[in-house]
């Protein structure tokens, strides 16, 4: 019975060892991480093609912010208002920045949060 439950466990083991150096070369990483003074040139450009940079990078920071607020990762730390548009989180993170530029040297992706988080604070407004 013993072997019988081993050579399987064994089996599986084996099969993820070999996969996971294919997973790792796929997918490059420099290890970097954007930090809020990079992103505030962009979110305070007169160039659209910035602006349209900042925006992703705002939503792509959001998004991930509510998976782990919908997921029951992390308690919901902001609400935006109802029909609210990515130009609200550029306002909100570009205005909380400007307060305080020692905020720069934060990561990008936190600040977005916490300016979400002190211009629009959770809970929900009914």
């Amino acid at each position: 019975m013993r072997r019988s439950v081993c050579l399987p466990l064994a089996l599986f083991a084996a099969a993820a060892g070999c996969a996971a150096p294919a997973a790792a070369q796929d997918t490059p990483s420099s290890g970097i991480f954007k930090k809020a003074g990079d992103l505030y040139p962009l979110c305070t450009s007169k160039d659209e093609d910035d602006l349209e940079v900042c925006d992703w990078y705002l939503m792509g920071a959001f998004d991930m912010a509510v998976f782990f607020f919908d997921t029951g990762q992390t308690e919901a730390s902001f609400c935006l208002p109802s029909g609210s548009q990515s130009i609200t989180v550029r306002q909100a993170v570009v205005a909380y920045l400007a307060k305080d530029q020692g905020r720069m040297r934060y990561s990008a992706v936190s600040t977005v949060i916490n300016a979400l988080s002190a211009v629009h604070p959770a809970p929900c407004k009914k």
